[in-house]
Order: C-alpha cells, then sequence, then structure tokens
C-alpha cells in the first residue's frame, strides 16, 4: 500500500551549510543573456557556438506547452513540487522501478550547472541547497530561459534552438504546440527518445505522453477540441508535428504487433 508509506529521517540537529563555495556564480546567471560570456567559472558549460534564446521571444502557448509537460507548478513552487516528489515515489513503489523522478525544472538547472551524475545523499543535499540558493537569487523566467537554452534535447542538441533545427528543421519562433509537445516526450531520456525519432520511430510510452500532454492543454483550455482531437488522430496514424513515426514497443501501451524497441535500438538501449 504505497499511498500509505512513510519515512521518518531524524538528525542530531539541523542541517546546516558549514562552507559555501564562493564560485557559485549566481551573479553571473542572473545577468542576461548566456552567463558564460561574463564568466570563467569552470562550472558554467562552454557552450558559445549556441544561439541565446531569449525567453521573451518565445510564444506564451508554447510555454505553456513545456511547464504542463514537465513541471506544472513551476511559476508557483520555490524549486521544489512536493506533491510531484509523491506522485513519482507512488508510481515507483507499485511498479518496482526507479524511472520517473520528481524534480522541478529548478533542480535540473541546477544538477546541469553544478552537480556530478553521481546519486547519494550528499549530493542530493547539495542539489537541495543549490536548488533554494538559486530561486531566493533568480526570478523565475531567467531559471526558466537558462534551462531552455542547456537542457539536453538528444546527442550533441542541447537548448531549445538547436532542438528545433535538429528535430523540425525550424526556428524557435515558427514552433508550433505540437512540436514542443513531442520534444517534452523525450525528456527525461532525450538521448534514447532522440536517437529514435530522429530514426523515424517513436516509443508507446512517449507515443501515450504525447497524448496526455495535450489533454493537459485541453483541460486547461490552451487547445480547443477540434484541434486536439486531430493531433490525436493524426498522431495515432504516426503523423506527429510534421514528422513520419513508426511505432515501437517499450510498455503496455503499444498497439499489437509493434516491434520492441529494444530489438530496433539495441545498442543505444
Amino acid at each position: 500500500y504505497p499511498q500509505s508509506l512513510r519515512f521518518d529521517i531524524a538528525f542530531q540537529g539541523d542541517v546546516d551549510v558549514v562552507q559555501e563555495d564562493p564560485h557559485i556564480p549566481m551573479n553571473m546567471l542572473a545577468r542576461r543573456g548566456p552567463p558564460w560570456k561574463q564568466s570563467h567559472s569552470p562550472l558554467l558549460p562552454k557552450t558559445e557556438a549556441q544561439r541565446w534564446f531569449f525567453l521573451r521571444t518565445m510564444p506564451r502557448p508554447l510555454i505553456q506547452t513545456l511547464l504542463a509537460a514537465e513541471d506544472s507548478q513551476f511559476w508557483t513552487h520555490r524549486g521544489f513540487d512536493f506533491s510531484g516528489i509523491e506522485r513519482a515515489m507512488q508510481f515507483n513503489l507499485q511498479h518496482g522501478t526507479t524511472k520517473r523522478g520528481g524534480s522541478t525544472i529548478s533542480q535540473q538547472v541546477v544538477k546541469n550547472l553544478f552537480l556530478s551524475g553521481k546519486k547519494h545523499l550528499t549530493r542530493k543535499l547539495q542539489e537541495a541547497y543549490l536548488t533554494w540558493y538559486m530561486e531566493s537569487k533568480l526570478p523565475k523566467w531567467r531559471i526558466l530561459e537558462i534551462y531552455l537554452n542547456i537542457a539536453a534535447w538528444g546527442y550533441g542538441t542541447y537548448g531549445i534552438a538547436q532542438a528545433a533545427q535538429t528535430y523540425f528543421q525550424r526556428e524557435v519562433s515558427q514552433l508550433r504546440i505540437e512540436h514542443i509537445a513531442l520534444l517534452a516526450t523525450l525528456l527525461p531520456y532525450p538521448y534514447r527518445f532522440g536517437t529514435q525519432i530522429q530514426q523515424g520511430w517513436i516509443a508507446s510510452s512517449r507515443l501515450t505522453k504525447f497524448e496526455h500532454i495535450l489533454r493537459n492543454l485541453y483541460h486547461v483550455q490552451a487547445i480547443s477540441l477540434p484541434r486536439y482531437t486531430r493531433h490525436l488522430e493524426q498522431a495515432m496514424q504516426g503523423n506527429i508535428a510534421g514528422r513520419t513515426l513508426f511505432i515501437c514497443a517499450d510498455d503496455e501501451t503499444a498497439p499489437e504487433a509493434s516491434p520492441p524497441c529494444r530489438e530496433i535500438f539495441q545498442k543505444d538501449l
């Protein structure tokens, strides 16, 4: 009964930060444009070849689509979505997996900028502190802008501008809701699912996520019922965001006779 599971963790006193790294470049992150252009800190990625995308130039419906898929409480939480963490824990316990996480966009920015990929308690404490610290120093719009410019969308594809070119041969300003919805299905495993889409396939779990994103957008009245129905019908026929994609099976939602993704992309999985 995962819904009733509780963890009681006791510390002898509070958890305190005994030493703060003076090289945490929050003042650089707060400036407009690419933060690494004003900083020589080794913590920041050096991706100067990437065109910086400014949040104010992105149409509001596209931002709404991304947040509906990744972090629906972004504008109201303070770095942590505790209800999302609870839902992720329940799902993982019910399905015997650790695939679903409850990280917010703010936490993902911190992980991408400051932390290694190793998973241990110390790292989680560092992540929690840095997320709180960043949320206290940067406005929400800036955190989201940084995320859109550093997030991985596949091998060699970082940031929304590169993703728009890689998957759709479009500028960001030319993207529509269905394009952002398809990109959102790649997360949190952009290398695996991005490779599949570039080779003309979409995993059944990604198709289900695409449907969920559209449904959420319809419920918040971001898209009309006819548009929702049209996109859904096109997706089931393999026409998604202007791409023709075949469905491979990676969960129980796959249509009958769908080939297993593992067999098609054995080396990538």
